[in-house]
């Protein structure tokens, strides 16, 4: 009995580990490519973004070091809803590479839940 409950939790450690551990890996991946559209001005998640939080999309902003949490802090919340629900919409892939990216991130996460 007391084996069947340790496995249970290691297992349950295990499974939120790995999706933390994904999850981290990819919001940083959904930041870089959001940063790699906003450089290059193509519209993308972060340019809407600063929109709908009223920040000036001035040169520089994806460097202000105050910024960088919430550039997370929002890929990381972006990439755990696509993983566990459908999302809510206040974060969207707004071009063609986003939204593959997103197609294979909510793949991912249903093999994830496939599995568990």
């Amino acid at each position: 009995l007391l084996g069947d409950l340790f496995d249970f939790f290691f297992f349950s450690f295990l499974c939120f580990f790995l999706l933390l551990s994904l999850g981290h890996i990819f919001a940083c991946f959904w930041y870089l490519l959001g940063k790699h559209h906003y450089e290059n001005n193509i519209e993308g998640w972060i340019m809407y973004y600063l929109k709908d939080n009223q920040y000036d999309p001035t040169e520089g902003i994806l460097d202000n070091v105050e910024m960088q949490p919430g550039y997370y802090s929002a890929s990381l919340y972006f990439i755990m809803t696509t993983f566990c629900t459908v999302g809510f919409g206040n974060i969207s892939p707004w071009n063609t590479p986003e939204q593959i990216f997103c197609i294979f991130v909510m793949l991912i996460g249903a093999f994830l839940y496939a599995i568990v």
